[in-house]
């Protein structure tokens, strides 16, 4: 039989509607487009959407005007401008190729200065060791090879007290003292306080004894040992930040930070993926504290200080800071890094300073290097905090591992215990009336240069250094070739930027005097020239300081880390021929780095 008709159903309202629309649509589309607008659904989502804009873009808006002001936002905006058109100039036909061999050309440059002074000691038949030996080397063949080694540097820059920074030198008998307490220790791991007891030990102790230096002991605060500054300081960010998602259940976090804070704060919330507002230097040199309180929102966890700060060796006003942060609600990290063993003793020292440690009710964190001007070899800082109960947000752990229960107070497993060791040793050795007399050594060379650098005419003092650091600038005169003549001379110093600027850490072996008659010469050589150009590395820093797109220097700077693993020697340079260590030709090296 034939199959049963389908059921036969009426249109309902709305398919009819859609069909006539359809047909009307194919007519006359404008009157049908003016009709969807106008409908009530449509004036809904319209509403829906602007409403979400206006809270996305608005609150936008309103956050970046609390944090930068009217004049800072209309910089900000005229900043982000310039580095469009710069970008959209950047990729025009012909202008393109010429920033790729430009940039291509400054990288290599690079590269022959990372090894001008290998190359100057290499020979043709300089041996590179890109593989492991067929058969072990004797011990006095090994010892030889880092002899060699040790010769590429010129070593006698820091100790005739040329260097700026660097080299925290505690004289002879120290470094002694420092070698056996390596060597007693070599072994040590602290991941096993079991097997090394006596390494456990000795780092609570030179925390207790930095405690003590920073008025921590009678509130009872606390601290770990880290590597460096860079591992203290992205602790205590860490730690704030897990403090504040436990606490407030903030998943958005925020810290306010001056200009100047050392790039390991903006490396930590690289890290950890948290937001970060840059505040303005006021006419002091100092950070803006009033752009600071406006700056903090709901997700803020923590403020800045430095005491001193890297650039200037300025001190920030940190009382202020506390009080706002103790308002607040939020924490407030001291960044004593570079002073670490000098701003504590500078009172006893002779040489006043504003509090800036856990007498103040705001700071929650400090960190301290050791390793600068305590003296003790390289890889310790310690981090505290003010409550026990806040560092232990800083600890990892992982309960449910199939090896074990597993933990660590810092960003490390295993851990040198021989650099705690000689930490100690060193602490143990120098004391505090040792601390107070090297402070005092160096503050007093502190003062005289910077009372030379007033006097001397071109250039200026960058704000009122109290620490073991200056800068100094120029409104007239090119400080970078200022800087490139006293390296000709045999100074290393630093260059800084925004203002262009040259520092000075003073350590205990600087040579004040003779930096002050180099300084006198070299300004008046320039200020007998000063429509000379730039060259060399005076050059790059005058360049790069006034390239609006960022990210060519920041191409170049990780080219400079890449240049770091270089085992060959580029052709620009002579000697380039290398051998393996087994005498023969290695293909290997002609390829690159490791």
């Amino acid at each position: 039989p034939p199959p049963p008709p389908p059921p036969t159903t009426s249109p309902s309202s709305s398919d009819t509607n859609l069909t006539d629309m359809s047909l009307r649509a194919l007519k006359d589309p404008a009157v049908v487009l003016q009709e969807i607008l106008q409908s009530p659904r449509t004036k809904q989502l319209r509403d829906l959407l602007a409403f979400v804009a206006l809270i996305k873009f608005g609150g936008n808006f309103i956050t970046a005007l609390r944090e930068f002001g009217v004049i800072g936002l209309i910089k900000e905006a005229i900043k982000i401008l310039k580095t469009n058109t710069f970008e959209f100039v950047k990729s025009l036909p012909g202008v393109s190729g010429t920033v790729r061999n430009e940039i291509q050309k400054g990288l290599t440059d690079l590269e022959n200065s990372v090894l001008e002074q290998q190359s100057k000691k290499e020979t043709a038949h300089t041996k590179h060791y890109l593989h492991l030996p067929k058969n072990g080397m004797p011990a006095d063949d090994v010892l030889a090879i880092l002899e060699e080694y040790k010769s590429y540097a010129t070593s006698h820059i820091w100790e005739d007290g040329k260097v700026s920074g660097a080299v925290y030198n505690g004289g002879e008998e120290l470094s002694k003292l420092r070698s056996r307490a390596l060597d007693i220790s070599a072994w040590s791991n602290p991941l096993h306080p079991d097997v090394f007891p006596g390494v456990r030990k000795c780092e609570a102790e030179v925390i207790s004894m930095v405690l003590k230096m920073y008025n921590g002991k009678k509130i009872g605060a606390c601290g770990c040992m880290t590597s460096g500054g860079t591992e203290s300081i992205m602790m205590a960010v860490r730690t704030h930040a897990e403090w504040a998602k436990k606490m407030n259940g903030n998943t958005t976090p925020h810290i306010v930070l001056p200009v100047t804070a050392h790039p390991a704060f903006d490396k930590a919330c690289g890290y950890f993926n948290i937001r970060v507002t840059h505040i303005p230097l006021g006419s002091d040199a100092r950070v803006d504290t009033r752009a600071v309180a406006r700056a903090i929102t709901p997700s803020t966890i923590m403020l800045v200080g430095s005491a001193p700060g890297y650039p200037h060796g300025i001190m920030d006003d940190i009382p202020t800071l506390a009080r706002i942060a103790e308002d607040n609600g939020i924490g407030l990290h001291v960044d004593c890094c570079l002073g670490g063993f000098v701003m504590p003793f500078m009172r006893e020292a002779g040489y006043p300073l504003p509090l800036f440690d856990f007498s103040l009710t705001g700071v929650t964190s400090i960190s301290c290097d050791t390793h600068k001007y305590g003296f003790t070899p390289k890889g310790t800082s310690v981090v505290m905090y003010r409550t026990p109960e806040l560092r232990r947000f800083q600890y990892f752990t992982q309960p449910n591992w199939p090896g074990g229960i597993y933990t660590t107070p810092t960003m490390a497993g295993s851990r040198p215990g021989s650099a705690i060791v000689a930490c100690w040793a060193t602490l143990m050795h120098i004391g505090h009336e040792g601390y107070v007399d090297s402070t005092r050594v160096i503050m007093k060379k502190q003062r005289k240069i910077v009372k030379a650098i007033h006097q001397i005419i071109g250039i200026d003092l960058v704000g009122q250094p109290m620490g073991p650091v200056v800068a100094f600038q120029s409104q007239s005169l090119d400080v970078y070739r200022i800087n490139a003549l006293m390296g000709k001379r045999g100074w290393a110093l630093s260059p800084c930027q925004f203002p262009p600027a040259v520092h000075l850490t003073i350590v205990y072996k600087t040579a004040a005097d003779l930096f002050i008659s180099d300084l006198t010469e070299c300004t008046a050589a320039v200020q007998a020239t000063p429509n000379e150009k730039a060259t060399g590395t005076a050059a790059i820093y005058g360049v790069a300081a006034t390239i609006p797109d960022r990210s060519i220097v920041d191409r170049i700077a990780r080219g400079f880390c890449d240049a770091l693993y270089i085992t060959h020697q580029p052709k620009a340079l002579p000697n380039a021929e290398e051998v393996d260590a087994e005498g023969d030709s290695d293909s290997e090296t002609k390829s690159g780095s490791a």
